[in-house]
């Protein structure tokens, strides 16, 4: 609070005190993460000052702090966190559109994330523009690829815990997905970056695929998802990886999980689709068996 009090400081003097300040976030994180729910009594200041960074300046080292403890009371306060939303959104989704800044635009989407796991179902009313910026920056070229398999798994996480409200989203979420699961499709298997790029993105598509079955299944709207426009980009991308001998030990677990899912949640409907005695079912399993057996 006493840095927000300085007045008429140098250019070099301004700069130490936002340094000050993302120092003093990152323990105010740590503290927050160490006392959990007893951190609730100190909230209202902590957010008040938090808002203040935000509203202040454009110091990125210091909004990256901020939006991390912001995540971190979001996660000690759950329900309690909600109070703070209307207050906090404009700033969540400045960091948001901020695609430029990598760092600073992964850190605001994990702390979509947070706040979804924290206010579950009462988070839904808050989704319409976070999933609106999310698209912006996925068909955006200029939105670095380090950036977007976050924004991808971040749709599982909402629809993991808005379970049927993510309806109106699920259009054009699906969508999105289908083209992100057709560009892991062909790739060079010699240039390493690319296959670790492409594993990261797959692994990113299936969390968000898993989010959304699940999710939808926990309100009884998992039959939404029974469409071949849905389905066939879906399966496209399990027989990709069960083909490929790049395709790393938590893709292929991602991607029996999910198939396990598709079965549990959707049965018969999705049984003809999938043919779990196909070859490439199989062949994820034959896969999994290669890796280590305490691992398994």
């Amino acid at each position: 609070q006493q840095t927000f009090q300085m007045s008429e400081l140098t250019d070099e003097a301004k700069e130490e005190v936002w340094s000050l300040q993302s120092h003093l976030c990152a323990s105010l994180q740590m503290c927050t993460r160490r006392l959990e729910a007893n951190i609730a009594p100190y909230a209202d200041k902590m957010m008040e000052l938090l808002l203040e960074v935000f509203r202040r300046h454009r110091h990125a080292t210091a909004h990256e702090e901020a939006f991390m403890t912001v995540g971190a009371l979001a996660d000690n306060l759950k329900g309690g966190f909600l109070k703070y939303v209307p207050h906090f959104q404009e700033y969540l989704h400045a960091g948001l559109r901020s695609h430029e800044d990598t760092s600073m635009c992964i850190v605001a989407v994990g702390v979509v994330g947070d706040i979804a796991r924290a206010l579950e179902k009462t988070f839904a009313p808050f989704c319409d523009p976070i999933i609106e910026i999310f698209l912006v920056n996925l068909r955006n070229n200029d939105c670095g690829r380090e950036v977007k398999p976050h924004i991808l798994a971040c749709f599982g996480d909402i629809a993991l815990q808005i379970g049927g409200e993510f309806e109106r989203f699920l259009h054009v979420t699906m969508t999105i997905l289908g083209q992100a699961a057709m560009t892991t499709s062909n790739y060079n298997a010699e240039d390493e970056e690319m296959v670790i790029h492409i594993n990261t993105l797959r692994e990113s598509i299936l969390d968000a695929y898993t989010g959304i079955v699940q999710g939808l299944s926990g309100d009884n709207k998992q039959l939404l998802l029974v469409q071949p426009a849905y389905l066939q980009p879906l399966i496209a991308l399990l027989m990709a990886i069960s083909e490929d001998p790049h395709s790393e030990e938590g893709v292929v677990r991602r991607s029996i999980g999910l198939v396990g899912d598709l079965g549990a949640k959707l049965g018969n409907k999705v049984a003809a689709a999938i043919g779990f005695n196909n070859p490439w079912v199989r062949e994820l399993f034959k896969d999994l068996e290669t890796y280590e057996p305490e691992t398994q």
